[in-house]
Formats: C-alpha cells, sequence, structure tokens
C-alpha cells in the first residue's frame, strides 16, 4: 500500500476519533475540589452547593471507573459543564436503569462513555454526603 495511502487513513482516523469525542479539557478552579478528595464530606457538600448554582442541562457526564468492594457498587463519574468541573462518586442502590450492561461487565468497556440524562439523589448528614444513582437515559461509548 503506498505510503501517502496510509498517511490520509491514518489522519481520518484521528480525526474520526476526536471528533467523536466531545469532551473537552476540564480545568479545576475550585479551591475545595482542588484541597479534598471527593470522596470526602467537605468535597461532596462543596459539589452540592455548585450544583445549585449551575445550570444542570449543560452539564455532561462521563464514567471514571466502576468500583465494587464487597457488596457495595460505585461509578465514579466526570461532569462539567457551566464552568463546573468535577468528580461525583455515585452509590448504587437498588436502580440499575439504563446501566445494566455497564453494572454486568464490571465497566470493563465503557471508561470515559457519556452517561446521557443521568439522574441521582442526594443523602445528607452530619457524617457524610452521599450521590445516590437513580437512572440514565442512555450510556453512550
Amino acid at each position: 500500500m503506498p505510503k501517502s495511502l496510509l498517511l490520509a487513513l491514518f489522519a481520518s482516523g484521528a480525526i474520526l476519533a476526536a471528533a467523536s469525542c466531545n469532551r473537552t479539557t476540564c480545568r479545576q478552579a475550585n479551591a475545595v475540589f482542588a484541597s479534598y478528595p471527593p470522596s470526602t464530606k467537605q468535597y461532596a457538600d462543596e459539589l452540592v452547593r455548585q450544583l445549585k448554582l449551575v445550570d444542570k442541562s449543560t452539564l455532561t457526564y462521563w464514567l471514571d471507573a466502576y468500583q465494587q468492594e464487597g457488596n457495595s457498587q460505585r461509578l465514579v463519574v466526570r461532569l462539567q459543564g457551566d464552568g463546573l468541573c468535577a468528580q461525583m462518586p455515585l452509590t448504587i442502590k437498588g436502580s440499575l436503569q439504563g446501566i445494566e450492561q455497564l453494572v454486568a461487565n464490571k465497566g470493563m468497556g465503557y471508561h470515559n462513555a457519556e452517561l446521557k440524562n443521568l439522574r441521582f439523589d442526594v443523602q445528607r448528614d452530619n457524617a457524610k454526603t452521599e450521590f445516590i444513582f437513580s437512572s440514565v437515559d442512555g450510556v453512550v461509548d
């Protein structure tokens, strides 16, 4: 195969790969997010506060990791939009609506998949703030 054809195919593939990923670079400007890990109450409380300030329709969510410890399952999700850039650990309790295959595969093959129309609840008390997965309309890999 001619060298110029190989270069053209490679360039086309690189352009398609870049175009298929609409995730932009996430720049962290929040001092609380920069100072605490996402698993802490301080980080979670700040995320709850920030979520109240942004237009939620502009937020995009991507799967960063699936974690399982004993019977406990969690999704680590990256979210960004409207100036917000953060991670959100989502505990899975009961509902698997829209993520059945993702959980069955323990997240394998779903890293950086977009979670369309992610819905979650927040449970807060003095000891912790927890994000609970509710549902997604789709997982776009």
